[in-house]
Parts: C-alpha cells; structure tokens; sequence
C-alpha cells in the first residue's frame, strides 16, 4: 500500500505599483517608443519571475503593477527593468538615442482586492492626465527632506 505524499510550496505574490521617471522628467517616451518600452518591460518582468499586470505612463513616466516574486529584490528588480528596457530603445533605434531613467523611483504595495482598481488607474493614464484626475500619490516619484526637493533616489535610506 502506498503512502500519498504530499508537498507543501510556498505561494507569495505581492502587487505593488511601480512609477518612475524619465531622466529630467524629459518626454522620452514617444509614440514610436512606447510599444518597445512596455512589451520590454513585460517581458522583462517574467524573466526576473514577476506577473506585469499593467504597463503605461506619460512621455516623462512609467507605471507598472506587477505581482511581485520574494526571488528578486525591489531594488534589483527596478534596476534591472530600467536597464533592459533601455538597452532595448538603443538596440532598436541605435546607440546615439538619447534614453535614459532617473536614478529614483516609488513603489506602493497595494491589497490583492484593489488590483482592477490599480490596472484600470494604470491603463487610463493618458485620460487621468488629461481630465486632471491623476492620484498625487501614485504619480509621485519624489521626496521633500529638509525643505528640499530630491528625487527618490537621493534620498537618505531611500
């Protein structure tokens, strides 16, 4: 007689949404580069075992929600998208365009239950930014420390 064996397995998957910016907030991100940076960063996002959810932003902006994976580090994980997506632009339209990232970015986990709330806040981007219904909070890349503007990435621990 056989015994049945059972496994345990760890199932872990964080949404957070990510925003960050384009160097200067400078408008990089042109209609013919925006399909190449998304379908990068989904990719991308698989490849570091991470879901991408949604993908979309503005000339000077990203915003990704993904179901994050405990085997890669926020840190890396941002680093490494930003980097490819990149090296993708300048494959694409050669090495002498000018696409680069801020050092900086925001991360904001959210509940499981508000990912279509997040998804369909990402998809609209465009309209939010248009009709002026953006949430300050999820457009924010920046932070305020003695008084002074500084991106996040210059930030003391941040």
């Amino acid at each position: 007689m056989s015994q049945r064996v059972i496994r345990r397995y760890s199932k872990i998957q964080v949404p957070i949404h990510f925003t960050w910016t384009t160097f200067e907030r400078r408008p990089l991100i042109t209609p013919e580069v925006e399909r190449i940076v998304h379908r990068s960063i989904y990719a991308n996002a698989a490849r570091l075992d991470c879901t991408a959810l949604a993908v979309n932003g503005m000339p000077d902006h990203i915003h990704l929600a993904v179901l994050f994976s405990p085997n890669v580090t926020i840190a890396r994980f941002v680093g490494e998208i930003k980097s490819l997506v990149t090296h993708r632009v300048r494959e694409v339209y050669g090495e002498d365009r000018f696409f680069i990232w801020e050092s900086g970015y925001a991360a904001h986990a959210f509940p499981y239950s508000q990912r279509d709330r997040v998804i369909a806040y990402i998809r609209g981007q465009k309209e939010h930014h248009a009709n002026n219904t953006i949430y300050a909070l999820w457009e924010e890349t920046e932070v305020w420390q003695d008084g002074v503007l500084m991106r996040a990435g210059d930030v003391e621990g941040g």
